[in-house]
């Protein structure tokens, strides 16, 4: 993702789809592509089995650019308000890439016992893509708020 020199739009410029999903290839992929793009910020997801790679990716590029996410339900909640305030204010601009819309077009929510807001896909449904434009949008965010449903 990249910000625009004449205005302040946010375009997504490369997306990469892989098959498998070995945390070695992952890690590969990253170290590669920060040496072509060069990226100021990387955020990982570390959830899981994510935790490893961030430890490998901040010796491997540095530190100061690997920036690791925790996704629990407010988390995503908040990453995902950034994204709805970006998309609705016309600043982002996404490509016509199929898995993408149908992913974004696919998100659901409900409201927890907790007036939490929990974000997910349908059953059959995957959301990786939103969660990475999610993340690529957070070098981008530029209000600490969480999103609060309005209920009708």
């Amino acid at each position: 993702m990249e910000k625009s020199w004449e205005d302040d739009d946010v375009y997504v410029v490369y997306i990469e789809e892989v098959k498998h999903k070995l945390l070695t290839d992952a890690i590969g992929r990253i170290v590669l592509m920060d040496k072509k793009f060069n990226f100021r910020k990387i955020y990982i997801d570390e959830t899981g089995l994510g935790a490893g790679a961030v430890d490998v990716l901040r010796e491997k590029v540095g530190s100061f650019k690997i920036e690791a996410f925790t996704f629990t339900v407010k988390s995503k909640q908040d990453i995902y308000s950034n994204l709805k305030m970006m998309m609705e204010s016309g600043k982002l601009k996404i490509p016509d890439n199929r898995k993408l819309i149908y992913q974004l077009l696919d998100l659901r929510y409900e409201i927890t016992s907790s007036g939490n807001m929990k974000i997910h896909h349908s059953e059959r449904g995957h959301d990786d893509y939103c969660d990475a434009l999610a993340l690529g949008c957070m070098y981008f965010k530029k209000v600490e708020a969480s999103y609060v449903p309005r209920l009708a």
